[in-house]
Parts: structure tokens; sequence; C-alpha cells
């Protein structure tokens, strides 16, 4: 019986490994990312260390920014391909686009709750920036801040009941921290300069976040409690929008320290800077994706694969 299972495992294995080679679109992608080298903004996909870099929206408008459903099989984003930013979902593959807010004022940067049953994201639709949340599906849509500055750059906590954003509420651009119900805010960074596009580590023990408290954008990390601020990068050039590997290790970010905008990755203490992208048009809004979620999907008449800023 166990040679028999052991077997059967080596040929499967054997099976995958073959149909890979015989089909190289079959990859293990985990990061999405948006980029304008086909002209204008588009979402994209690729593996970890960078490699097999695939463009999974095709239109004339702009789509960005986009987020991974805890799952995997979807993608939430930004575009502009109803004349004005909307949240969009689609499948992992690309198929199956709908709009799910459908509204004259601007909505952007749309993140999946972990749990997978809301979307935090942005809108103008009452006269200034606040933080909304709907179900999934577009549905039970509720406001959540209600300010007459702005607040912005909304994540959720690992465990969905809470949510970072930014806000100048204070007279000061700061990390604030609220219940999901918009409940118990509190002031989380606190410093005068500009602090801005939180990310809250998987572990539930760290916030990543851009600040100008040193001159220009970098990368800090501070405890969920508000102690302990770490700068992370140390570059002339601006550093944003982090975002924590699934093991809370390693951060995504992007940043234009040669004549375009790329994706690097940094180890979660500072040290190990790796460059994943390097092409002459501007990538940037990089989201990894669990690799527990990762699951085969299919693009729309293709072969078989597997894988798992707007507002300025």
């Amino acid at each position: 019986m166990k040679l028999t299972s052991k077997r059967g495992y080596l040929c499967l294995s054997l099976i995958f490994l073959v149909y890979c080679i015989l089909f190289p679109v079959c990859i293990q992608a985990k990061i999405t990312f948006t980029s304008t080298r086909d002209g204008n903004a588009e979402i994209y996909v690729m593996d970890t260390d960078g490699q097999n870099q695939q463009r999974l929206t095709r239109h004339s408008a702009d789509d960005a920014c986009s987020t991974w459903s805890p799952d995997g099989k979807k993608l939430a984003f930004t575009s502009k391909r109803d004349r004005n930013f909307e949240i969009y979902v689609m499948n992992a593959d690309g198929a199956n686009l709908r709009n799910l807010t459908r509204h004259h004022a601007a909505d952007g940067r749309p993140m999946w709750s972990p749990n997978g049953r809301s979307i935090v994201f942005y809108s103008k639709r009452d006269g200034n920036f606040n933080i909304y949340v709907m179900d999934a599906d577009g549905r039970n849509l509720r406001k959540l801040t209600d300010h007459p500055t702005t607040d912005w750059d909304a994540v959720w906590s690992p465990d969905s009941q809470q949510i970072a954003f930014y806000s100048e509420r204070d007279g000061t651009s700061d990390i604030y921290v609220m219940g999901a119900d918009g409940a118990n805010l509190r002031n989380l960074t606190n410093h005068p300069a500009i602090d801005d596009m939180p990310s809250w580590s998987p572990n539930g023990q760290k916030i990543a976040f851009i600040s100008k408290r040193d001159g220009n954008f970098e990368i800090y990390v501070i405890d969920v409690n508000g102690e302990n601020p770490r700068r992370l990068t140390d570059h002339p050039a601006d550093d944003y929008a982090p975002a924590w590997s699934s093991d809370s290790h390693q951060i995504l970010f992007h940043a234009r320290r040669g004549k375009a905008t790329d994706i690097y990755v940094i180890d979660s203490d500072g040290q190990n800077l790796r460059r994943l992208t390097n092409h002459p048009a501007h990538d940037y809004c990089a989201e990894w994706l669990n690799p527990s979620s990762a699951h085969p999907v299919y693009l729309s008449g293709k072969r078989p694969v597997a894988w798992g800023e707007l507002k300025r």
C-alpha cells in the first residue's frame, strides 16, 4: 500500500512537471501589481521572484492597485473604464469583470477583509474622501468615517476586526486605527510629518507605512500599540506602498530609484533589498497573495495556469 501510494504521488508529480515544461504559462504567481508598460495602467501578476510577469486586464482606461481575495480566486481593483474611478472585481484569470460601486464620485484603493466578507475603500461621494466598507458582492454599503478632512488608504487587521487608515483630522497626516464598525478611533503614529499608506502585518504585530519624518518618503514599521517606530529604507528617492508577505518576513514597495518606478522587496528588518521589476515603464502598487490560498485557475480560452495610485 505504501509503495503504491508513493508511486502514485511520483506519477502525479511527474505529470505536473511535464505539463509545466510543455505549457510554460503554468506558474505560481503570488504578486499582483500595476504597470504602464503597455501604454496605460493595467493589472499584472508575477512570481515572488519577479519572474513570469503576465497581464490580466486589457482596456484603454486605467486599471490599477489590485488586491487579492483571501482565497486567491478574485482580484479587486480600481478602474476608470466608466469615466470615473470605480471598484471592480474579476476572477484571478482576468475573467468575469464586475463593477461593484457604480457611483459618479471617485472610489479607490479597495482592500479585501481577511475573512473574505467585505471590501474597504475610500470614496469622495460625500464631498471629501472618507472610508467606506461594503460586502464583497458590492451590497450593504456603510460609511465608516465622516470627517471634513481626508481619510483614505484603509487596510484590515488580520482578524478583520480593525482597520488602519490615513487621516488629516488632527491637523497632521497620521495613521489611525479604528474598529471594523468605525468605533474606537485612535491616532497610531501621531507625528508632525506625513505618515501614509499603512499595511498590517499578517501576524498582527506591526504596521508598515511610509513617512516623510526624515525628509522624504521612506518605509517604516511600528508596533500596533504605536510604539517602536523604525525606519527600514534609506534612499534619496521616495518609497511607497509597503505590503507584507504572508509570513510577515518581507515587505514589497515601489520606488523610482532609476528612470522608472519599479517593485522592490525587503526583509522586515530592512535587510536584503531586491528589485523585482526592471522595466522602462512604471510598475507600482504590488500586493502579495497568501501562498496557502494558491489554486489552479484557467485563463479564458487559454491553457491552464496556477496562481494562488490613483487618489493623488
